[in-house]
């Protein structure tokens, strides 16, 4: 047995016109049928009659069949269609052959992930939810004791951002207090808190104190995504891996706890890069706030970063096509973020607000999520468009696809909103029910009043701004303005006012950005089309190699067939002349992996 294959097969070998697939649980993703013919998807009795007539009856000749993928909730069998359609074309239907209790699961998954579970499935429909956790995401439940089974929750909260249907059959494997505070939703911030404060204030006599000295990784982890924040660590026996949980801990030990709790980023898979780019996105914004710091330790930093650039870039450049064919829980690039929340709400979600900070990179969310005391309920990091371009990146993200999907519009960003709109009603919801706004977000008075929106796509520009006037101090002078922006209150009353009206907010950004060193600015006329400081772009490839600046000759995969070739620039070097500026476009670490969070206040 293969499903959904078992199903499709009769539709497959029909020799009819057309073929009416009924598929009122929207079962089938996108692509299943293309083997089949010309796909309609049609959500309505009245659509089914309007296709038909239009693309089966008033056809004169046929060159390709048609199918009718029916999602319509009120047509689920033969009998349910028009008998003039019923006898025109083969009908076939959909129907989940497994225990009810896991299609909620399977919706919620991604489609590799959804595949493997289907595959699962038809091996052993026997096991429970343990099972399926020890399968998809590699993590055991239950575990034999309560240390254990916090660091394998708050791996399945952070790593693998398990979907809630999942959540609902892992909570009852749980016996340890702080594991299930993780598993709530949202996840009990309060008692996690309670508790740290507890052991950074009493040590080994703190209830907790077991849990989290066993578990330095996943309690920093719970640091990173603000599900912890620091507390003030008056007690002695408390480790020093603690230093960045601890309020007023100096800087200078801060960074040296935080460069001894490095990743490992071996094997080099996408979740291992999420970790160091978070990671150093925490070490980056500690030196950009604490400014100056001793000369060697700063110097040791940009050490370990370069030691990370030399492996990354060649990994992206090798990988950035496959993760944008991944299809898993979570988005591998940013041009899946739309698709994904379209799955949210296929799966019960009632409303979406995706709040796409324009240039934002880790070491900056860092400081906002402090700032702005946010919790960060579930999330990690994707993968931006490269170049690490507005125009390629945003657009894609407010698209729902790679900038091969956007050609004539790929040097723009005016059509974004059109963008939005289309990809939603796309997804069946109707034009009042899917807003975009672009905004500069510099106050709270500028948070957008909600209507009845269902998707909400908002681009803050604030960050951006600021990066591009950082050109004094560079991250010094970029973690200032945004810790003054954030304490003006913009983003805690948007996520307090949308979480109140009940959306599920979710924080990205369309790149990141680099405290970048001057490589001299190149002038080279009609030669280059766009001279940008990270990221330079000619006409050909044989104009690019008759390119005086140095770079890193690159076509990155997903681009339209008009678009121009690239040179990025290596290291922290820009086209610059002066020093210490904070730019983008090229292919660092801190350009390329961007925030995706969901949040709450």
């Amino acid at each position: 047995m293969a499903w959904p294959d078992d199903d499709l097969r009769d539709a497959r070998s029909s020799t009819a016109v057309a073929v009416v697939v009924l598929d009122p649980e929207r079962l089938l993703t996108t692509g299943v049928l293309d083997d089949i013919g010309d796909v309609r998807l049609v959500q309505s009795s009245w659509d089914l009659w309007q296709v038909f007539e239009r693309d089966v009856r008033e056809r004169s000749t046929v060159r390709e069949r048609i199918v009718l993928h029916v999602v319509a909730s009120n047509l689920r069998t033969a009998s349910d269609l028009p008998i003039a359609i019923a006898q025109a074309a083969h009908v076939g239907t959909i129907r989940w052959p497994f225990a009810p209790t896991w299609l909620e699961v399977w919706r919620a998954l991604g489609d590799e992930q959804a595949a493997r579970l289907v595959a699962w499935l038809l091996e052993s429909q026997r096991g429970g939810a343990s099972d399926v956790i020890s399968y998809l995401f590699g993590v055991l439940l239950p575990q034999p004791d309560v240390g254990a089974e916090f660091e394998a929750v708050v791996r399945l909260r952070t790593a693998h951002s398990l979907p809630e249907p999942l959540w609902q059959e892992v909570r009852p494997l749980l016996h340890g207090h702080l594991a299930q505070a993780v598993a709530k939703e949202p996840p009990d911030a309060g008692t996690l808190q309670a508790e740290w404060s507890g052991w950074m204030e009493n040590g080994a006599n703190s209830s907790a104190a077991a849990v989290f000295g066993s578990a330095p990784g996943a309690v920093l982890a719970l640091l990173n995504r603000g599900l912890l924040q620091p507390a003030r660590r008056s007690a002695r026996d408390v480790p020093d891996w603690t230093a960045p949980g601890a309020i007023d801990t100096p800087a200078e030990e801060a960074i040296e706890t935080q460069l001894a709790q490095r990743p490992n980023a071996l094997p080099a898979t996408l979740e291992a890069w999420v970790k160091i780019a978070e990671w150093w996105g925490e070490v980056r914004a500690t030196m950009a706030s604490s400014a100056p710091l001793p000369p060697e330790l700063v110097e040791r930093c940009w050490t370990e970063w370069s030691a990370i650039d030399r492996k990354f870039v060649p990994w992206i450049q090798a990988n950035h096509g496959d993760l944008m064919a991944r299809s898993q829980s979570r988005p591998a690039t940013v041009d899946k973020i739309a698709p994904f929340l379209a799955r949210r709400m296929r799966a019960g979600i009632k409303r979406v607000l995706l709040v796409v900070m324009d240039g934002m990179a880790f070491a900056q969310w860092s400081i906002v999520r402090h700032a702005c005391r946010l919790s960060v309920l579930d999330g990690g990091g994707t993968v931006a468009m490269l170049p690490t371009l507005t125009s390629f990146s945003r657009q894609a993200i407010f698209a729902g696809t790679a900038p091969i999907g956007f050609a004539d519009t790929v040097m723009t960003t005016s059509h974004e909103r059109d963008r939005w709109r289309a990809f939603w009603t796309g997804e069946g919801l109707a034009p009042h029910e899917v807003r975009y706004e672009n905004i500069a977000g510099a106050i709270a008075s500028q948070v957008p009043s909600f209507g009845r929106e269902r998707a909400f796509g908002l681009a803050v520009l604030a960050i951006d701004a600021m990066m591009h006037g950082a050109e004094l101090l560079g991250d010094a002078q970029l973690a200032a303005s945004i810790h003054a922006w954030s304490v003006h209150g913009f983003m805690r009353t948007l996520v307090q006012e949308a979480t109140s009206a009940g959306f599920e907010v979710w924080v990205t950004a369309d790149h990141g950005n680099l405290e970048s060193i001057p490589a001299g600015k190149v002038s080279e006329g009609l030669l280059v089309e766009h001279a940008g400081r990270r990221a330079r772009s000619y006409s050909s490839p044989s104009a690019r190699d008759a390119a005086r600046a140095e770079g890193i000759a690159w076509d990155p995969p997903g681009l339209p067939e008009n678009a121009p070739s690239f040179l990025f620039a290596s290291g922290r070097r820009g086209w610059i002349s002066r020093s210490a500026q904070v730019i983008h476009g090229s292919l660092s670490i801190d350009e390329v992996i961007v925030p995706f969070v969901r949040v709450g206040p």
